[in-house]
């Protein structure tokens, strides 16, 4: 823009003033017709001038205007031309030139110049008495000498340059002038080559041809326009407005009468083919059109004899209403009367029972024998049948349709009698008779609960029930194996006590009865010379039943262990003790021979456990931190306090005893059957055959170790070698149909049994008891031991967990924190929430891990899959075949896959883990999502008070026996009016706009300024990078994500376009504005009632047009067009397919249609067209798809997933894998806390074996 300045600038100078000569040079200058008054060779010095002084004295000067009266071309405004050379001593240019209007043919004298020539071109604007050649610009006065020599004063003459161009004829070459309008003279129209005389059928000459000046027929020509006249039979005028012409072929074509249209579409039928065929030509009534009579039309066809006949069938028509009269209702008998009756409207057209009368059913009619019934069809449906009494309607009952009084005391008769149905509707016709001496054995019915009744009382007596036919024995009358005393309670087992309300029946043990396992019996004998005895389910509540001696020889051999030789002694054999051998109790646990757990060694990490967690305070928690580290529900902790007895046994004031509380812990899983490892970081498992195994090492050091080979950051196909797409490794769900009709209840935190608690607060303590899952798999599912390696995975992953919850109460994972769930999470005063919504995350994924069903191989599993699960979907007996939410049991379903067990040899444990992770946070209660990335998708709490007031399609208020809105159930559209009322929604000052879009879109405005722009970066949390100008990148405020460049820019260029992996940043504009002006800001339009609203997804064009305005497009979907219509607040009327209606979606007289075929434009309808629009930030005016998520704790608030239905799913991907998951957690936080992929690296993250090593100390044992 400079450079083209200066040449501007370079130009004008020197078209105004041309220097020549160089310093201490001259050249002679040829002046031809130099009218210069004086000796145009002399010197005149301009010594001492002043600023308005002449050049020349008083005398040259008289001379020289003398001189210049006697030159007849020196007169205004003439155009002459002066040159001349110059010397100059004076150091800055001067200006010299003719006195008049402002000066004329002026030269500019240059520093210091030295034989330089000087010239000027202008027009005479003084004339010869006054002209004055005068110092007119530079220092007040001259302080040196200025000397002119050469002067050459002539006219400018035509011949010097070229004026006349096309319709143009020169002037002699000595003409005076210096313009076209001097130099040359304008052609006649007659002597144009190109006019021709105008001689053509299209033009005739104008009026006073002869002396019209031009040389074009659009100046010397008048067109002639066609006229329809001139088009003879079987032609017609071209459809063309403006042709010109005077024949048949420049104004007319063919005519053809399906082009045109007969007087009536009734009375006439149009001929638009000839008997051969061919289209037929002709464009008149009588050429095209034939007449259609009322004598061909038979009025007693007419559907319902709605008609009759004229008296007089003369006249042209073809319908009804033109050549019939009317039939009215009035004049007709409705008969039979038992199955008709009129409908009464005396002016209803019609002649027939179906027009005039209303049909009595028989399915309305009641029988008046109970005996009889009105029919069904084979289906079940109601009857169809005409009538109103029982002769036209009912029949006789059928046995098949009877169901005997007591199904104990009778049973149906054979529904077919002599190959007919079975007639008749009571007992004695239907069934026949059940007596109890045929029918039960009492004394094996139920165990020994009953006996048989007397023979005499057996007689006649009916029924199939012990409770009909049987006498109860009752467990009053019963004593308990080993009670000898008679008191009810024995050493194994105690009687069952009965109620004022129940009475328990039975004869035996089991019936009356209640054991006492040893498991339960705690002795009092030391546990180093007497052990538990191994029977499983051994019943007692004596040191004699339950214990056995515990031998030297037997349990330790001392010289394996480095304790010197074996006792031998029978004597001091029972008397041994490993008070100085840890590590013999080590090997007799691993080799599981010492049936009873040391509790000691058992909790003998909790109280280092309990140092790291609570700081200063020692070897115990709070009793709040505690649980909030569980999160666990109030009701199930107290389930739980109550069996532990835990203020008793692990409570001092408000504070938890950790070691206490791992050691009656693990005592109470044992009396559960829970089979306990025999030290810290030991897993135990089940394995195939139901046999508990406790020896998978667990320590921190041992995992270090193993995910020292598994690369966490890498993504699954680049360890695998595979081509699909990150995140393929994920089933994604589909939306099945949930059988549960219950509303979820009001809660947040993890509800649990006492027993799955139990577990958990043995893993806080790194005691890594069997857990309560169940496994199903196909009989040939490979490897064969999947379910025993599947059983070490899931233990493997729990411990992730858990030590993702310690180092989240040490505040370890602030970092871990902020990468996955964004910066916000852990700034003040959110930090404490996010550690909150974490550990019930984390709590709930480990309770789903602990309960749950693994179905093995199921069919949907694929090669690079590695476990899935579904959140929404049947509960019931699952097989390897369909979709399961939860089998029969309640336990959760997790699909796993194969490569989930080959993960470690492939290098790929830490993604095995994270994916079992994430699966497992979709169940209940955490309730996770697969976040989508796009804007569209929204995540908002509303009040439930104000959810039964929620409107819209498809939010029925019990559809299918399930609630209006239950979590993971029946989803629906509603207004976002609706949702703006009852949920707390702020628009954000900015937003982001488009992808691969250079401006912002309808809704949203452009940021102007580069300070704007960084504003706008800081508010989105991106990074402001730097301000440019560069064509080849988008213009204004934009943010790219493409390899190495991230961040925002902002470009002043002037232009700039779209480019791929970049978006604008805009200013979010109110929904409202204040008319100015009588109009509407930009991008806000005026509603009927006069008000300025902000830009809609949709936009009317203007009437009779085909053509959507600039910027804006076709609607291409019906749907889209009905969501357009109830967004404009128009009605919905249909679809088309129609050449004559404008194409796509169209309003007119307020209603809207589709019309699927290309269209033509309408003179009455205006195209709806589809603009660009961010559905980024909520909006009142638009349709929104709504599902619920989760509810609060407290229940007033339920969080759902909103989105807009107008809204394109164009660049919408799931939140997968790591990069997008940052990118989640920097772009929009509260969606990554919500992201079950976020949560999955998390877990993987904060809880890496790596870490808990160092902080527990362990990293160099």
């Amino acid at each position: 823009m400079k450079l083209r300045f200066v040449l501007l600038c370079l130009w004008r100078l020197a078209s105004s003033a041309k220097l020549r000569g160089a310093s201490g040079q001259s050249e002679t200058i040829v002046c031809t017709g130099n009218q210069f008054p004086l000796d145009a060779d002399g010197d005149y010095h301009a010594t001492g001038l002043s600023r308005g002084e002449d050049l020349f004295n008083a005398k040259d000067l008289a001379a020289f205007q003398e001189g210049l009266k006697t030159t007849p071309d020196w007169a205004v405004p003439v155009a002459w031309h002066l040159s001349v050379t110059v010397n100059s001593s004076i150091k800055e240019p001067v200006k010299f030139g003719f006195a008049g209007s402002g000066g004329f043919l002026m030269v500019t004298v240059p520093a210091e110049a030295a034989g330089v020539e000087v010239e000027a071109t202008g027009r005479v604007a003084a004339g010869a008495s006054d002209a004055s050649f005068q110092y007119r610009d530079g220092p007040k006065v001259l302080n040196g000498d200025v000397i002119f020599t050469n002067f050459c004063l002539r006219p400018r003459r035509c011949e010097e340059k070229e004026f006349c161009g096309q319709g143009w004829e020169p002037k002699p070459p000595k003409t005076v002038g210096n313009s076209r309008l001097e130099c040359c003279d304008a052609i006649a129209c007659k002597d144009a080559k190109e006019v021709d005389g105008c001689s053509s059928t299209a033009w005739k000459q104008k009026a006073n041809f002869d002396e019209l000046k031009g040389y074009t027929k659009d100046q010397c020509c008048q067109p002639v326009l066609c006229d329809a006249k001139i088009c003879g039979p079987g032609f017609k005028a071209k459809n063309a407005t403006g042709l010109q012409g005077s024949t048949t072929d420049e104004c007319c074509e063919p005519a053809y009468c399906h082009e045109m249209e007969c007087p009536s579409l009734t009375q006439y039928t149009l001929l638009v083919h000839d008997d051969d065929g061919k289209p037929r030509r002709g464009g008149t009534v009588k050429e095209c059109c034939k007449e259609a009579k009322c004598t061909d039309l038979d009025c007693g066809k007419s559907p319902n004899l709605a008609w009759r006949n004229k008296t007089s069938t003369d006249g042209l028509g073809s319908t009804f209403l033109e050549c019939c009269d009317k039939n009215l209702c009035a004049d007709f008998t409705c008969a039979p009367s038992s199955q008709w009756k009129p409908k009464n409207l005396p002016k209803l057209q019609g002649g027939s029972n179906e027009a005039c009368c209303q049909p009595l059913m028989c399915k309305a009619h009641t029988c008046q024998d109970p005996k009889q019934t009105v029919p069904r069809l084979a289906d079940g449906s109601p009857s169809l049948a005409l009538g109103s009494t029982d002769e036209e309607c009912c029949e006789l009952k059928l046995c098949k349709d009877y169901t005997c009084s007591d199904p104990t005391k009778w049973s149906m008769k054979p529904l077919m009698e002599e190959g007919s149905p079975r007639k008749g509707f009571d007992d004695e016709t239907c069934c026949e008779e059940i007596f109890c001496e045929n029918s039960v054995d009492c004394e094996r019915a139920d165990g020994g609960k009953w006996r048989s009744k007397t023979p005499e009382a057996l007689v006649g007596l009916q029924g199939s029930t012990t409770q009909q036919c049987c006498e109860a024995n009752h467990c009053a009358d019963y004593t308990c194996t080993s009670d000898s005393q008679g008191t009810g309670q024995g050493t194994k087992w105690y009687k069952k006590a009965d109620t004022n309300h129940y009475r328990y029946q039975g004869s035996t043990d089991a019936e009356c009865c209640l054991p006492k396992y040893c498991d339960s019996y705690e002795t009092e004998l030391p546990l180093t010379k007497w052990k538990r005895r191994k029977a499983s389910g051994l019943l007692g509540s004596t040191d004699a039943e339950c214990f056995e001696k515990r031998l030297c020889m037997e349990e330790v051999d001392c010289q394996a262990l480095g304790a010197g030789a074996n006792v031998t002694d029978a004597s001091v054999r029972s008397l041994w003790t490993w008070s100085g051998s840890d590590c013999a109790l080590q090997a007799l646990q691993l080799r599981k021979r010492l049936p009873e757990v040391n509790l000691e060694t058992l909790c003998s990490k909790a109280d280092g456990v309990c140092a790291l967690l609570s700081g200063d305070q020692g070897h115990s928690l709070t009793l709040s931190d505690f649980r909030m580290l569980l999160a666990v529900a109030p009701s199930t902790f107290q389930a739980y306090a109550e069996a532990v007895q835990l203020e008793k046994t692990a409570m001092q004031g408000d504070r938890v005893l950790c070691a206490q509380l791992c050691q009656v812990t693990a005592k109470f899983l044992a009396s559960q059957h829970v089979a306990l490892p025999p030290g810290p970081d030991i897993g135990c498992y089940q394995d195939p055959e139901g046999k508990d195994v406790c020896e998978e090492d667990l320590s921190p050091r041992t995992l270090a170790t193993r995910f020292a080979n598994s690369d966490l950051e890498a993504s699954p196909q680049e360890r695998l070698g595979r081509g699909k797409s990150a995140g393929s490794h994920r089933r994604q769900r589909s939306t099945v149909r949930m059988e549960d009709p219950y509303q979820h209840g009001f809660e947040a935190l993890v509800q649990s049994y006492s027993s799955e608690l139990a577990l958990r607060i043995m893993y806080m303590f790194r005691v890594y008891p069997r857990a309560f899952n169940s496994y199903l798999g196909s009989p040939d599912a490979q490897p064969e031991d999947w379910q025993s390696k599947l059983a070490k995975f899931n233990l493997v992953a729990r411990v992730f967990i858990m030590n993702a919850i310690r180092n989240l109460r040490l505040h370890q994972t602030v970092f871990h924190l902020a990468k996955w769930f964004g910066d916000d999470a852990v700034v003040e005063p959110n930090l404490n929430e996010t550690r909150v919504e974490v550990l019930r995350l984390l709590n709930s994924a480990v309770h789903v891990m602990n309960t749950a069903e693994f179905i093995y191989n199921a069919s949907a599993c694929v090669d690079d899959a590695f476990a899935f699960v579904y959140p929404s979907a049947y509960d019931g007996v699952p097989d390897l075949e369909d979709a399961f939410r939860r089998n029969q049991k309640g336990q959760f379903v997790v699909y796993i896959c194969p490569l989930t067990v080959y993960a470690e040899r492939l290098g790929l444990l830490a993604d095995a883990i994270q994916t079992s992770v994430h699966e497992s946070s979709h169940h209940a209660v955490a309730y996770t999502d697969d976040v989508a990335t796009c804007a569209q998708s929204h995540y908002m709490w509303m009040d439930v008070a104000g959810l039964p007031t929620l409107g819209g399609s498809a939010c029925p208020e019990n559809a299918e026996g399930q609630p209006r809105f239950s979590v993971s159930g029946r989803s629906c559209d509603v207004p976002g009016a609706g949702i703006w009322q009852i949920a707390n929604i702020t628009r954000p000052a900015f937003a982001r706009g488009l992808e691969e879009t250079a401006r912002c879109p309808a809704n949203l405005a452009d940021l102007k300024t580069a300070d704007a722009c960084k504003t706008a970066a800081e508010y989105l949390g991106a990074i402001y990078n730097d301000e440019e100008q560069d064509p080849d990148w988008p213009q204004g405020c934009y943010e790219i994500s493409m390899g190495l460049f991230q961040g925002v820019y902002f470009n002043s260029g002037s232009n700039g376009s779209a480019v791929a992996g970049t978006r604008p940043l805009c200013e979010t504009l109110p929904l409202k504005a204040p008319v100015v002006g009588g109009g509407c800001p930009e991008k806000y339009s005026q509603t009927k009632t006069g008000t300025c609203t902000l830009a809609l997804p949709f936009v009317t064009a203007a009437k009779g047009s085909n053509a959507c305005p600039l910027n804006t497009g076709h609607i291409d979907r019906a749907m889209t067009c009905r969501s357009a219509a109830d967004l404009l607040g128009l009605t919905w009327e249909g679809s088309v397919t129609s050449p004559d209606s404008p194409t796509g979606c169209s309003v007119q007289d307020d209603q809207v249609t589709f019309n699927g075929e290309e269209g033509t434009a309408n003179s009455l309808a205006a195209p709806i067209c589809k603009q660009e629009f961010s559905y980024s930030m909520f909006d009142p005016r638009v349709q929104y798809y709504i599902q619920l998520m989760r509810f609060s704790q407290s229940g007033d608030a339920a969080l759902f997933k909103a989105v807009a239905t107008d809204s394109s799913s164009d660049y919408c991907y799931l939140a997968y894998g790591r990069s997008m998951c940052q990118d989640l957690a920097r772009q929009d936080p509260g969606k990554a806390i919500m992201n079950a992929d976020s949560f999955g690296y998390y877990v993987i993250d904060a809880g890496s074996p790596a870490t808990h090593l160092v902080q527990s100390g362990e990293d160099d044992a």
